[in-house]
């Protein structure tokens, strides 16, 4: 549901149309060559122009001069992930005369990050379990776990959809997380927030490249969260179990199941691959265990 509902919305949360889409695609094929050439961490990266209009100045400083200015949706190449003067990012961005890249620094809290981030100040050298703790993956780093759903759109913009749910709400974004297109939920109870839902809407040829995904990311949030709680392969219906090359078929027919589960400090993580009528469904849901 969400999967087709976000896609039928695809282009109300995207760049805004200042190049023609040929030349977006080189501007940001040269951007990422130009990073990987310079051997900067955080070429891979990418913000979102969350203000009205934000201004890229000379030096990370108010009193330096603005060579340009970019309107809300703008993306820019995260030049470097060292932040200067604590708020200060330095990009490239694409010219909107000439399309020419360009480099500048913008402030932290007029762009969003379009990447999976966490806040330093939210993890510890362990905690009763001895691993990492997190606050919810978020598009941007001051969005956090009793948040008002209006200080959320004052944050990221407003939402593709809103949706009654259970006597709260859930606020639906369209962003790129792990490079990869996704929907994103925010789920409020008593118009606090309290779940955070992502859909990858990837789609593969084969079935079989979802558990792929899946396994990568198993990996990738083991890493970073430590050893799962819970991890199962769960078969519901068994006629396909002894062909592994078809298991992927079995994961779309509701067959088969995967799921990994991490309980951190005040968050629950829960990663998972499950399907139905030839519908594949990956899905990362962050939930908090306090009372809002």
């Amino acid at each position: 549901m969400l999967r087709s509902e976000l896609r039928r919305g695809q282009n109300m949360n995207t760049m805004s149309a200042t190049l023609p889409g040929r030349m977006k695609v080189l501007w940001q094929t040269a951007a990422l060559l130009l990073c990987l050439a310079a051997g900067l961490s955080g070429s891979s990266k990418k913000l979102e122009v969350l203000a009205q209009n934000a201004n890229i100045h000379k030096q990370p400083d108010l009193s330096s001069s603005v060579i340009a200015t970019l309107e809300k949706g703008e993306i820019l190449i995260l030049a470097s992930a060292r932040k200067f003067k604590k708020e200060w990012n330095y990009v490239y961005f694409s010219s909107q005369n000439n399309g020419a890249m360009k480099s500048g620094y913008v402030r932290d809290s007029e762009v969003t990050k379009l990447y999976i981030t966490t806040r330093s100040s939210s993890f510890s050298n362990g905690g009763a379990n001895g691993k990492s703790q997190s606050k919810p993956v978020t598009s941007n780093n001051t969005v956090h776990w009793g948040m008002k759903s209006a200080a959320l759109t004052r944050l990221i913009g407003d939402p593709v959809g809103v949706l009654p749910r259970n006597g709260g709400k859930v606020l639906r974004y369209k962003r790129r997380v792990m490079e990869r297109d996704c929907g994103i939920e925010y789920i409020f109870s008593r118009d606090r927030l309290v779940k955070t839902r992502y859909v990858f809407l990837q789609d593969h040829p084969q079935n079989s490249l979802f558990i792929e995904d899946y396994h990568k990311l198993n990996d990738q949030f083991t890493q970073q969260y430590g050893k799962p709680d819970e991890e199962s392969k769960l078969w519901h219906e068994a006629t396909l179990k002894d062909d592994p090359n078809r298991w992927g078929q079995a994961v779309s027919l509701g067959h088969l199941s995967y799921r990994t589960r991490w309980q951190l400090d005040q968050t629950e993580v829960v990663l998972s691959l499950a399907g139905s009528d030839s519908h594949v469904s990956l899905e990362l849901l962050y939930s908090t265990n306090k009372t809002p």
